[in-house]
């Protein structure tokens, strides 16, 4: 997201975006249906127009009051699902938009690119790993 010096710390700054913002998709304690897919209200744009992969680090936390950032106390890394990226058409916008499915111990997460309905999806354990 854009950096706003009005709520982010100064040193999350990079260039003009927030580096490692905290994004929520399913907050604790809500109801999920097993394998249900959880869509993202947020499209996700590329920095630069000539960015051809978008990389979503996926994290969890199981705080009451969720964090602000990845690097907060609490964030467990999953792993990170990497998205291709159509190339650049004037005018067309490339976002990119994430749905969860959550089944049992595992987290799958699916990336669908807008200008092309393209999918790409990777499975995560709950159990993570640190990078």
């Amino acid at each position: 997201e854009k950096f706003d010096h009005t709520i982010h710390k100064k040193e999350k700054k990079d260039n003009k975006y927030c580096k490692d913002v905290f994004d929520v998709h399913v907050r604790k304690g809500s109801r999920l249906v097993f394998n249900d897919e959880i869509k993202s209200k947020k499209e996700y744009e590329p920095n630069r127009d000539d960015q051809m992969v978008m990389d979503f680090d996926v994290y969890l936390s199981e705080e009451e009051d969720f964090p602000k950032y990845v690097t907060d106390p609490g964030c467990q890394y999953l792993g990170t699902l990497s998205v291709d990226l159509p190339k650049p058409v004037k005018g067309k916008k490339r976002g990119v938009f994430i749905c969860m499915i959550f089944g049992g111990t595992e987290l799958c997460v699916k990336a669908v690119n807008r200008s092309n309905n393209a999918e790409t999806s990777a499975t995560f354990n709950f159990l993570g790993n640190q990078p």
